[in-house]
């Protein structure tokens, strides 16, 4: 319960002035005198009684609000896919090596079609085609070198984007090496009756001489330490054409 106290009468009494003043400064209504104190204005009981409601609730509202929270954060996979990010299997499957180019950014020197020169496009019977399998956030990359016919394979996990995959490279691969690969390669992924996996052109990075070198067929005489350029890379589902 709420007590107001008003003061003391005064012997006074108050003064309530009505209307306004005129232009020459004189009050054009006559003053009105009260007797008895001035009111005095007390706490509304109910304005209280809101604030305590108010702070009683805030606990409510906060686990409220958690319990919002927490499907969206659930909804969010192991596999790094989310409400906007692809999801694992709507990229998994197969797709066949197309195009691997590196470009250097010096015009003076070849471009390395390691399609042509590396990956052997027509392996002999019983050795693997160039392709990469993506399931379950791994892929697993293989193809047949050209020459000696040896199969070579590199695995790494996955990470998935909202139109983009990223194949995440493992740091010591000698397969990365030889196919001039930039890390992470990360490819725009395209939807469709054949499914694609491709960047048009990677942002400059340098790659060893000796690896570039042995991608154009050449022994590295007169070549830098390493080689600056851009990777040009397309996977597919559907045959090479």
């Amino acid at each position: 319960m709420i007590l107001c106290r008003s003061p003391p009468p005064s012997i006074h009494g108050s003064v309530d002035r009505t209307g306004t003043e005129a232009a020459d400064g004189t009050d054009p209504a006559p003053s009105r005198v009260r007797s008895g104190p001035a009111p005095t204005k007390c706490p509304n009981p109910l304005n209280v009684k809101h604030r305590t409601i108010m702070r009683d609730r805030a606990p409510l509202l906060r686990a409220g609000l958690l319990a919002a929270v927490l499907p969206l954060l659930a909804a969010c996979g192991s596999d790094g896919s989310g409400p906007d990010r692809l999801a694992a299997d709507e990229v998994a499957g197969v797709y066949n090596l197309c195009v691997l180019r590196f470009t250097p950014s010096n015009n003076i020197l070849p471009v390395a079609d390691l399609m042509a020169t590396v990956v052997d496009t027509t392996p002999p019977p019983g050795r693997a085609e160039a392709t990469v399998s993506l399931a379950n956030g791994v892929y697993d990359l293989v193809y047949t070198r050209t020459g000696n016919a040896f199969m070579q394979q590199m695995r790494g996990s996955i990470s998935y984007g909202a139109t983009t995959v990223t194949l995440n490279t493992p740091s010591s691969s000698l397969v990365a090496q030889e196919l001039l690969l930039v890390r992470p390669l990360t490819l725009a992924f395209q939807a469709g009756t054949s499914r694609t996996l491709s960047m048009q052109s990677s942002s400059p990075y340098s790659v060893a001489r000796n690896d570039y070198a042995s991608a154009i067929g050449s022994n590295g005489d007169g070549l830098a330490q390493s080689i600056t350029g851009t990777l040009s890379i397309s996977f597919s589902t559907a045959p090479c054409g």
